[in-house]
């Protein structure tokens, strides 16, 4: 009996992917397998689609769009309770899982060639409780300033299509200017004692690559049920940012990697006034005062399709 496969499409990712192509090639790429397509028509609908395609009975859904689409398929295939195998085909703005699992952006055919030649493995999932509501992420959550920036974005989708990252450099310097370090308090169960911080952001690592460009997180694993966090701080004022920007910019140049300060496998920040929270690149919400970010994980939830041979956010499954 073949096995099947469900291809998510992000109709908006690749420029306009289109989906009959992607067909045949998936058709020609993994012969073995029987490959159908559905078309989603905004985030929401990606989230429902994983869920409904999960619980189907398939082997094997793959995302086809960026980082936002994976992660709304994910979602989906969550809430399904469905053990399925996630894979994806990079078509993206940044693509960073796809630089993670080592799928190139602009091969379609080679990534849907790993349904038969990849490695699959398990894999981490984080949850980020906010008012209520918890939200998977495979990559990573963050408070602050990165955070303000993707919310922005969002507000102006249309130069986000034309401009691709530079959207988010342009529309970065905005927020930058005007962004105010919060003090926030952070619990872990790895330190039960209170920090108090003065925060220009803050990332909590399921992975190593942050933006696809700098390893924030360099020491991270997705198999371990751990996040790992990574601070930075500022002085009030637009001389702190600045500094933090400063250091940013060194971080993405020089490939340097920001100190991660602790590992935990639950996370509770509490910032003394809004804050703004994104995962894997989609913006969430605000915490505040009155409603803490919680971070925690789920260990193993998920098995996801990777290029094959060893890699440093896997231990070695031979």
């Amino acid at each position: 009996m073949q096995r099947r496969a469900t291809i998510v499409l992000n109709p908006r990712a690749g420029n306009g992917m289109d989906g009959n192509l992607l067909l045949e090639l998936a058709r020609t790429a993994c012969p073995s397998w029987d490959v159908d397509l559905v078309v989603s028509e905004s985030s929401k609908h990606t989230v429902e689609l994983g869920r409904e395609v999960a619980a189907s009975g398939v082997d094997a859904v793959i995302a086809c769009g960026g980082d936002g689409t994976l992660n709304a398929v994910l979602n989906g295939v969550r809430q399904s309770g469905a053990d399925v195998i996630l894979g994806t085909v990079p078509a993206g703005t940044a693509n960073v899982w796809g630089r993670e699992a080592r799928i190139p952006r602009g091969d379609p055919a080679g990534a849907l060639e790993l349904l038969d030649d990849g490695r699959i493995v398990s894999a981490d999932v984080g949850v980020a409780g906010l008012r209520g509501k918890d939200y998977r992420f495979l990559l990573m959550c963050s408070v602050g300033l990165d955070a303000a920036v993707v919310a922005d974005v969002e507000e102006h989708d249309r130069l986000k299509d034309l401009l691709a990252q530079g959207a988010f450099a342009i529309l970065g310097t905005r927020v930058l200017a005007r962004f105010q370090p919060v003090r926030v308090r952070v619990q872990t169960d790895a330190d039960p004692e209170d920090t108090q911080r003065s925060l220009l952001m803050g990332v909590a690592g399921n992975t190593r690559l942050y933006g696809g460009v700098v390893e924030v997180t360099g020491d991270a694993r997705a198999d371990d049920g751990l996040l790992d966090l990574a601070w930075f701080e500022a002085r009030a004022g637009w001389a702190g940012v600045a500094d933090r920007a400063r250091e940013l910019v060194r971080l993405a140049s020089k490939g340097d990697r920001a100190l991660a300060s602790k590992r935990a496998g639950r996370v509770l920040i509490t910032p003394e006034r809004a804050l703004p929270v994104q995962a894997d690149g989609e913006y969430l919400g605000v915490c505040g005062p009155e409603a803490p970010l919680q971070l925690s994980v789920e260990p193993g939830a998920i098995r996801l399709l990777i290029a094959p041979g060893a890699s440093p956010l896997f231990r070695d499954e031979a």
